[in-house]
């Protein structure tokens, strides 16, 4: 009878722990680009991309490729791993969310900082 019990406390206990870490935080892949670096980038692609509008070149004009090449070589990063790190961003909103805050509260100090001069 005491094996029995062991068993079962011994699966309960197992079934709590897998439990508890199915709903753990699921964590950042290391290919994912940082917050911080991720941020940067978005930075820097808003600024051209805002450029590229008052200069009326239209989304997804090829002579825009040639901008957005020198941004990712700028921070040492690939299309590819630009691409995978918004997807996982995109799976995980509210950590996009405080990004993009991140990014409009930049560029409107940027603006702010322009319109003072």
């Amino acid at each position: 009878m005491k094996k029995h019990n062991i068993g079962i406390v011994f699966l309960l206990g197992l079934l709590i722990s897998l439990t508890a870490l199915s709903c753990k935080k699921s964590s950042q892949p290391k290919d994912v680009l940082p917050e911080e670096k991720m941020t940067s980038v978005m930075i820097d692609l808003y600024l051209f991309d805002g450029s590229a509008s008052v200069k009326q070149i239209p989304v997804g004009d090829s002579t825009r490729i040639p901008y957005y090449n020198a941004i990712l070589k700028k921070h040492g990063i690939t299309l590819a791993q630009y691409d995978s790190s918004m997807v996982w961003y995109a799976k995980h909103t509210p950590i996009l969310q405080k990004m993009h805050q991140r990014v409009v509260d930049s560029l409107t100090a940027r603006s702010m900082k322009l319109e003072k001069k």
